[in-house]
Formats: C-alpha cells, sequence, structure tokens
C-alpha cells in the first residue's frame, strides 16, 4: 500500500531537476487570467520592497498565446515587456540549461529598428504554496539595429542608446500557468544628433534624451471561463463611475476643455454624448450648462461639428428606443423602427446649420479632412462627419441621396482592392446558428490604401490597414447603405459591393483581432474600441469570428478603470470606453 502511494505521489509530481522537462502553457482559449500588479523597489539595505497596486492588473486571454507563450509582436516600446514574460523555453531543458533569445523590433511605433537579445535559464523550481515551480531567469539587453540602413532608419524617430529586460518566471509544469513573474524594464530613448540640430534651429526647442523604468511583480489571482462572467452589475457600475468623473470634469467655463484646446467644442460635445447616451436626462443642469456653451462656439473642424450633431440627436432618443436596441442587439427583438426625434426649433436650426458646413466641407468624393477646407482628407475626420449626417437624417434634415452615393463610392473605391481569401463564420446574436461566407480579406488605413502613387494620399506602402480606419470603413458603408436602401436608390450591384466591403472588412478585423490595443495605430485604444463597437453594431455581427468582443472588451475596459471612475484620467477616453460599455450606438433600422 505503501509502495503504492509512494509510487503515484511520485508520478505526480512535475519532472526532477535533473530530467529534462518541456514547459507548456495549458490555458484553454476561453479562460481568462488576471494577475495583480506590484510594484517593486529597492530599500536602503538593498531589500526588494513588494508594494500592490489594487487599481492595476494584467490579463490575459488563452486565445492571446501559445503553448509556448508566443503572442502578437508589440507594437509600442511600452509593450516590450508583455512581449516576453509569458514566454517558454522553445525546447526541452533541464536545470542550468541556457537558451539563446533574439527578436528583431523592425515596426516600433516612433522607434528604429532594434533588438533584444540575450538568455533564458532554467535555475531550478521553487515550492510557493505547496506547488512546485520551474524558476526561469531571463536577461535580454536592448540594442539598436547597427545594420539598418540609414535609408531605412527615420531621423525624426528615437533610437534605443541603452536598455535592458530582466526577469524571473515561477510557472505551474503541472497546471501549465505562470503563478508569478518579476521584471525590471529599462530604456533610454534618444534622437540623433542631426535631428536635435534641425529642431533647435527651426522652432528653438530642444529635444532631450527620455529614460524610464518599470520594475513590476505579477501574480496570478485567478482563472475563469469568460463564458461563465456576468457582467451585468460591473458594466451598470463602471458606467455610473464613468459618468461621475465626467461630472467632476466639467470646467468654470461649463465645457469639458480649455479656451485654448484646438478642437473647441469637441470634447464637450462627446462628453455630452457619453452622458446621454448612459441615461442621464437632458435637463440635468449639467447638461444644460454644457449645451449652453456648446452654442456659442463656431462650428470650425470636422470631428466638433459630427460630435456636436452626436449630441443633438442623443437629447431626443427615448427609453423606449434606448431598450428597444439593446433588446434587437441581444438578439430578442427581430426589427427595430425608427422613432420620430421631435427636436425644437432652436436645435433644428442648429443641426440644420451643422448639416450645411459638413455638405460644403465635403470634397467631391465624399471625405472630410479636418478643417473642411484644405485639399485631401481622412478616414477619421470622415467618418465623424458621416456620423453627423447619419444623425441630422434620423433628426429630419434632408441629406440629398447623392451625397449618400458619393460617400459610399469613396469608401468602396479606398478599401484594399485585393487581400487573401478567408472564411468568416458568422454567427447569430445567440451564437448558437451559425454560416459561413468565404470572402476577401481588406482592410481602410487612415488614407487610401487602394491608390499607389496618389498625389493626395500617402502610397499604400506607407500606409497600412489599421483597425479603428477598419472599423470606421465597415460602420461608413453600412451608414450609407442605409440611407440609400431607405431612399430606394441602393441598386442590387452597390448592394453586392457594399456586402463584400463589410463582409471583407468584419474578416479583416478577425484575422487582426484584439480588444486590448489599436491594431497597428499609434495609441488611441479608447478612440478604436469605441470605432469597434460601432461597427459592428451597425453591421449586425455580435461576433468576431467566436470572440464576443463586447464581453471581451468590457471584461478589458472594466479592468482598466481607476478608482475614480476614470480611464487614463482623461474625460475624452472616459467617455470613448463608457460610450463602448453602453452598447451607445444606433442600430441601423429594419423599418
Amino acid at each position: 500500500m505503501l509502495r503504492r502511494l509512494l509510487v503515484a505521489l511520485a508520478l505526480s509530481l512535475p519532472a526532477l531537476a535533473d530530467d529534462a522537462v518541456d514547459l507548456q502553457w495549458k490555458a484553454r482559449t476561453q479562460d481568462l487570467l488576471e494577475y495583480g500588479i506590484s510594484s517593486v523597489s529597492t530599500d536602503a539595505t538593498g531589500k526588494l520592497q513588494v508594494v500592490a497596486q489594487p487599481d492595476r492588473k494584467f490579463q490575459l486571454f488563452g486565445y492571446e498565446i501559445d503553448a509556448k507563450g508566443t503572442c502578437a509582436a508589440a507594437t509600442q516600446y511600452t509593450q516590450i515587456a508583455s512581449d516576453w514574460l509569458l514566454l517558454l523555453p522553445a525546447s526541452k531543458v533541464r536545470t542550468g540549461s541556457v537558451v539563446k533569445l533574439a527578436r528583431p523590433y523592425d515596426k516600433m511605433s516612433g522607434v528604429n529598428p532594434f533588438s533584444a537579445v540575450g538568455t533564458m535559464t532554467l535555475q531550478g523550481y521553487e515550492e510557493i504554496d505547496s506547488a512546485h515551480l520551474a524558476v526561469l531567469v531571463t536577461k535580454l539587453e536592448l540594442v539598436a539595429d547597427k545594420h539598418v540602413q540609414k535609408a531605412q532608419a527615420t531621423q525624426s524617430f528615437q533610437t534605443v542608446s541603452q536598455g535592458s529586460l530582466e526577469f524571473t518566471q515561477w510557472f505551474d509544469p503541472e497546471r501549465g500557468l505562470l503563478v508569478r513573474v518579476q521584471y525590471d524594464l529599462q530604456m533610454r530613448l534618444a534622437y540623433s544628433d542631426e535631428y536635435k540640430k534641425e529642431v533647435k534651429k527651426s522652432n528653438n526647442s530642444e529635444l532631450k534624451d527620455y529614460e524610464f523604468r518599470t520594475h513590476e511583480q505579477w501574480d496570478l489571482k485567478g482563472v475563469q471561463d469568460v463564458a461563465t462572467i456576468d457582467l451585468g452589475l460591473p458594466v451598470k457600475d463602471a458606467i455610473d463611475k464613468g459618468v461621475a468623473f465626467l461630472r467632476t470634469k466639467q470646467g468654470a467655463n461649463d465645457g469639458w476643455e480649455a479656451a485654448t484646446d484646438p478642437y473647441l467644442g469637441g470634447p464637450t460635445a462627446l462628453v455630452l454624448l457619453a452622458m446621454l447616451k448612459s441615461g442621464v436626462s437632458p435637463k440635468d443642469p449639467a447638461v444644460e450648462k454644457g449645451f449652453a456653451w456648446l452654442r456659442k462656439q463656431t462650428f470650425k473642424k470636422t470631428y466638433c461639428v459630427g460630435l456636436t450633431m452626436m449630441a443633438i440627436e442623443a437629447k431626443y432618443i427615448s427609453p423606449e428606443e434606448v431598450r428597444d436596441s439593446e433588446a434587437f442587439m441581444d438578439g430578442k427583438k427581430s426589427e427595430l423602427k425608427l422613432q420620430r426625434r421631435d427636436l425644437t426649433k432652436e436645435d433644428t436650426a442648429w443641426m440644420l446649420e451643422g448639416a450645411n458646413w459638413l455638405a460644403k466641407a465635403m470634397t467631391t468624393d465624399g471625405a472630410w479632412s479636418y478643417e473642411g477646407t484644405a485639399a485631401g482628407y481622412d478616414h477619421s475626420n470622415s467618418q465623424y462627419g458621416l456620423l453627423g449626417l447619419l444623425s441630422a437624417a434620423r433628426c429630419g434634415i434632408m441629406v440629398p441621396t447623392k451625397t449618400w452615393q458619393t460617400i459610399l463610392d469613396h469608401w468602396l473605391a479606398t478599401q484594399e482592392q485585393k487581400g487573401p481569401l478567408a472564411k468568416v463564420r458568422i454567427l447569430a446574436a445567440d451564437g448558437k446558428e451559425a454560416h459561413e461566407a468565404t470572402v476577401m480579406v481588406r482592410g481602410w488605413g487612415y488614407n487610401d490604401v487602394a491608390a499607389l502613387g496618389s498625389t493626395t494620399v500617402r502610397p499604400a506602402a506607407m500606409e497600412p490597414c489599421r483597425g479603428s480606419m477598419t472599423c470606421a470603413g465597415i460602420a461608413a458603408v453600412c451608414m450609407a447603405r442605409s440611407q440609400l436602401s431607405s431612399a430606394h436608390a441602393l441598386t442590387p450591384e452597390k448592394a453586392r459591393a457594399a456586402e463584400a466591403a463589410v463582409l471583407g472588412g468584419v474578416a479583416w478585423m478577425e484575422a487582426h483581432y484584439t480588444v486590448k490595443e489599436s491594431v497597428y495605430g499609434t495609441g488611441w485604444y479608447y478612440y478604436y474600441m469605441y470605432g469597434l463597437e460601432r461597427a459592428m453594431v451597425l453591421a449586425q455581427h455580435r461576433f468576431v469570428g467566436d470572440h464576443d468582443w463586447y464581453k471581451e472588451g468590457a471584461i478589458v475596459l472594466i479592468g482598466g478603470q481607476t478608482a475614480d471612475g476614470a480611464w487614463a484620467a482623461s474625460a475624452v477616453e472616459t467617455s470613448f470606453a463608457v460610450l463602448f460599455l453602453k452598447r451607445a450606438t444606433t442600430p441601423i433600422y429594419t423599418k
């Protein structure tokens, strides 16, 4: 009996220190792993001090990594740590084994190419909370790539002049999970001497090198099946806290930005939109004061005009319509009827003024720029110009059919014209029924990714497709298509082209799916998330492939909200987050 017990115990333990082991992650694709984050510092005696940061956490979906902990490559230098901390040896190792590591970074936003090179060593095993954990120590140097030709380096980008990443992992071989990791990241970024002189000469300012250090510890707090997570109350609480934070940021002038803000009126309109969509009454004193201040501003920029018109419309959306929209998006209602918006004379005139401004500012091929007067366009301004026109149309302002045709033609023409074929799995709202469509994977960029060599836009080689802009393209096609369909002006040919464009865009989003960062962007994460919500609601895609984009996005956003109710300590970013959580986009009406 004792012998059988000892044999069973031996079989249940991980490999002994002198045996080669193949460490592998065993997280399921549907798992959500949550790590608490602590800051690490050294006291006067040299002892490490670990202090928990209750507001901070790291969340990992099982589908984000493979068995060896490989994940999507970082696109920003601040993400380098998470690019490595989950990684395991590619082959079997035993105590004392040293694995050489190297990874190039040639597409890092704002930084010239560099590499991370170093070693990973299986130091041994350690018992923590009755678990037998493998201890891995990794030391990496971050070095500028000296082999990059000058033509490939961008002078205005920073160069890694010095950097290192050292970390220790405690990995549970039996559970296949990383239990703890402690890391120290140090970087020094510098501009070239030539560029510093150029800037000094042009505007008499001095560029300084940038140094930063992050020393943290992550501890696994729990693993959950995403499907079992109930977000009802957490979402409501997060929205309420977000709105409460927005109230605290209203200025003495009753707006939400300084008088010197280059987008005067835009932030205030965005905050008002978020508050109204979250259920705050149009008669709320903060809302009334905000609109009174907003009315005094002159229309000058596309973003500000579009957002103002969206906020005006939001004043007149009834609670009943909001409930119907939510039921429609959840698959509990098969039809959705546009309810009448009875604007006051003053708001009708205001909306008409905005519609006229956008009509004048629109380029001949159906797009917008920042000021509405400069040549060229970009798809970020263009989507907000279009959103403003859609709000106007839903409030009874007549927008010519030709305008919608021009807009649709623009977005169809500026999407990638070719791409790989892929099967897009389209799930019903209840997640049970599905059908597949074979489509060409095609996205959108900030400008025209379809036009090589154009004199008014950047070449496609310089303007990759982006997640936020692909969301903008999906939404734009849906909006223009719906208005043409309502006017009985959508030809069968254009209807097929529009459907192919939308599905191609959704396929691109599935291929590059994430709810954690702006895909191929340079920040603007919360802007991206609101764009994702808008695109999928308008396209009526409750899922992106097998991903419940709303649930996964809500998990990440709730996890990133600070104790004061904010996201990124900003009224603008908080508004974008609240709009996502509220699923604030009004769906395409079916009748």
